[in-house]
């Protein structure tokens, strides 16, 4: 991972939207930076997929990430502490770096979205598949993941056909499937989340999908402070 490096305290700010991560896995966790300190900073708790505060030891270790209009910007952080501001919130108290990764582009921050996809997959023959609609887990300007019943192998060609982005017709893409997982494996029917990379789109289509999806997470941030609490 390359990047140019940054002082800290020229970059992080109160109020930025804060995407926490282990470097591997496909969740991230996304919270809001609500005090910067000469060694620490507070955030509110980020919550995990079903909307419940993630619960973790101290010293825990994750990679953070932050935008701006033209870059992102990454960098390690250990968990600390948990407390309790106010009545409803809960907040991390977690390391502040000294210095922050810089990285060109925001195509690939990913937003969890209630939105469906409609998939074709690609054998090694060529074979096109009948349409599968799919229920998509996040999106970014460059990739998506989506839910299914069936291990997709990594590889296979896809075709995306995605509806109800603003300012968009339906967008149509081919990808690659670059992950599969089981997120019940212990079930009896197991539902596998999808990772796939985009092929090639226009850079117009992309800047609209960046632009929506950033409207979607201040959206979410939003509801939360009004109810509250803030939402992953």
């Amino acid at each position: 991972m390359t990047g140019e490096l940054l002082k800290a305290g020229k970059v992080l700010k109160e109020g930025q939207t804060v995407s926490f991560y282990i470097e591997g896995e496909p969740e991230q966790y996304t919270s809001r930076i609500q005090e910067v300190n000469i060694k620490s900073m507070v955030v509110a708790a980020p919550k995990d997929s079903e909307g419940e505060e993630l619960q973790i030891q101290p010293l825990a270790e994750f990679m953070a990430l932050v935008t701006d209009t033209e870059c992102r910007y990454t960098f390690p952080v250990v968990f600390e502490r948990q407390a309790k501001r106010g009545k409803n919130i809960n907040v991390w108290y977690v390391t502040k770096p000294e210095q922050v990764k810089r990285h060109q582009g925001r195509d690939y921050v990913r937003v969890r979205l209630d939105h469906t996809v409609q998939l074709r997959l690609v054998d090694d023959e060529g074979t096109i598949s009948d349409p599968i609609d799919a229920q998509v887990v996040d999106l970014s300007g460059n990739g998506l993941c989506f839910a299914i019943d069936r291990v997709v192998l990594t590889g296979t060609q896809v075709g995306l056909e995605i509806d109800n982005i603003p300012d968009l017709g339906p967008v149509d893409v081919m990808g690659r499937v670059v992950r599969c997982w089981p997120v019940n494996p212990e079930e009896e029917h197991p539902i596998y989340h999808v990772g796939v990379s985009f092929g090639e789109l226009p850079r117009a289509t992309v800047n609209k999908i960046v632009h929506y999806l950033f409207s979607v997470q201040r959206t979410s941030i939003a509801k939360g402070v009004l109810e509250g609490g803030w939402k992953a």
